[in-house]
């Protein structure tokens, strides 16, 4: 390069349009013009740009800082299309068909079926999320076992925390029940024992609703099988708590309630039947077995002082007017002969030593021996020369 063409250089690169006017004073070298005569301006003017930008680089000027531009992930068409119809846009700018509007607009997970008008189940959104914990399942926006981050997902398709609802009907824990009576026990609500489970409740694992409506592990506990005479009580179901019905139990001892066969009766076909009779056995008030199993007074059986009606089989008393009346030396008390003695007096005539009642005579009619009781000397009338009373014991003089 001589001095005339360094001084146009100089001149160029002081320009404002120094770009222009270098790449015109290089095509004037002649080491370049032939070049330079084969690219047109627009390739001459790139090729400068791009060694303008490789010598920046190379003296670490005008490095541009290089981008990475994150790839638009899509949400859901199920919340895309939520509340709305027709062509929409989703968040990455891109159309999604959100079905024909001619339902109006379709729940949340369903689709308008142009045909019918009727709002369908979407199969394009199964599976997307349509909400907290719920996702689209047959058109409709529910949670599962294991979808509810907190709480539990319940039969209503709903995740629930720490409210009256959360059941646990449909997996998930169980955190309250709804009613008092029930209490969370693996993941359900359910009745505990002891308590009554009303219709369409369930009492927990391994307890039974027993035929009173009480849950229990065992609904015969308590319970006592009962039976009449000459049955069997019955078998009590543990899964109900009822007693089968009482079975027969022939040849089991009975009672019949007849005191002629008392002890002898037996059980036949469920029913208690008299057996044999106990002949002269005491059967009531001077009554005796008969053979024929009657009860009737017979003989002597009425005692001493009363006789037998033989018609009515009934004893019957004798009446009277004095003691000689009556037989036997019962006493005449009141006009009926009795076994109550009439008193009497000291060495009146008796039949026996009680009949010696009265004051006085010391409970003997007889005269008193030594050592016996006595009122009086008189009174010791056995022996008197040789006995004396003294201490109302007769004593030797």
């Amino acid at each position: 390069m001589d001095a005339r063409h360094f001084d146009a250089l100089a001149r160029a690169l002081s320009t404002t349009d120094s770009r222009r006017r270098l790449l015109a004073f290089v095509a004037t070298l002649p080491v370049l013009e032939g070049l330079f005569a084969i690219l047109d301006p627009a390739d001459a003017e790139a090729g400068g740009r791009h060694r303008r930008r490789k010598k920046a680089h190379k003296h670490g000027k005008g490095r541009r800082r290089k981008h990475t531009r994150k790839k638009c992930q899509p949400q859901p068409v199920a919340k895309t299309c939520a509340g709305k119809c027709g062509s929409v846009q989703n968040n990455c700018k891109k159309a999604v068909d959100c079905g024909p509007c001619n339902c109006g607009v379709c729940p949340i997970c369903q689709v308008c079926n142009a045909t019918t008008g009727q709002c369908i189940p979407d199969p394009a959104t199964a599976g997307d999320a349509c909400g907290d914990g719920l996702h689209c399942v047959d058109g409709q926006c529910v949670c599962d076992a294991t979808s509810c981050a907190d709480g539990c997902c319940d039969g209503d398709g709903a995740c629930h925390v720490d409210d009256a609802n959360a059941c646990g009907t449909g997996g998930g824990a169980c955190n309250a029940c709804s009613d008092p009576a029930e209490v969370c026990d693996a993941g359900d609500c359910c009745i505990p024992a002891g308590s009554t489970a009303p219709g369409g409740t369930s009492c927990c694992a391994g307890l039974t609703q027993c035929a009173d409506g009480v849950c229990k592990a065992d609904c015969c506990a308590g319970v006592t099988c009962t039976a009449g005479a000459c049955q069997d009580p019955g078998i009590c179901n543990p899964a109900t708590g009822v007693c089968s019905s009482p079975t027969p139990n022939t040849g089991a001892a009975c009672s019949t309630g007849d005191p002629c066969t008392i002890g002898n009766d037996t059980c036949q076909a469920g029913v208690c039947t008299k057996g044999a009779v106990n002949v002269g056995a005491a059967c009531g008030d001077g009554q005796i077995c008969q053979a024929n199993g009657a009860c009737r007074c017979s003989g002597a059986s009425c005692g001493t002082c009363r006789t037998c009606n033989a018609t009515s089989g009934q004893c019957e008393v004798i009446t009277c007017g004095t003691d000689p009346d009556c037989p036997g030396g019962c006493a005449c008390s009141g006009g009926i002969c009795g076994t109550t003695p009439t008193c009497r007096a000291f060495q009146q005539t008796c039949t026996n030593n009680f009949q010696c009642c009265s004051v006085g005579c010391f409970q003997r009619c007889f005269c008193s021996e030594a050592g016996e009781p006595c009122y009086n000397s008189s009174d010791c009338c056995s022996n008197p020369s040789a006995q004396t009373c003294k201490g109302f014991v007769c004593v030797p003089n």
